[in-house]
């Protein structure tokens, strides 16, 4: 399991705790401040663009590594093969 697959399963379970416990963190923290609860379509609404606003972070963060990862590589690679000229004295 390299830093992908563990990036995708933690984006998972956040996704899922978002869909799951923010609903009535929602509904109470604006029922709170407004003194009303919002539809329960307009609570979804908000979930969702968090849920896709987790998404987004997540591409950009397995990017970035994928992006490093490719580059690092690269360099190490260039130079396990370059050939130093010796120095004559």
């Amino acid at each position: 399991m390299n830093f992908t697959d563990i990036m995708v399963v933690i984006t998972g379970v956040l996704c899922f705790l978002v869909g799951v416990l923010l609903v009535p963190i929602i509904g109470s923290s604006f029922y709170s401040s407004a003194g009303f609860y919002l539809p329960m379509a307009v609570t979804g609404v908000l979930d969702l663009l968090i849920i896709v606003g987790i998404i987004w972070i997540h591409t950009r963060i397995v990017l970035y590594n994928q992006k490093r990862k490719i580059r690092a590589g690269s360099d190490f690679i260039d130079a396990a093969f370059r050939s130093e000229p010796e120095k004559e004295e």
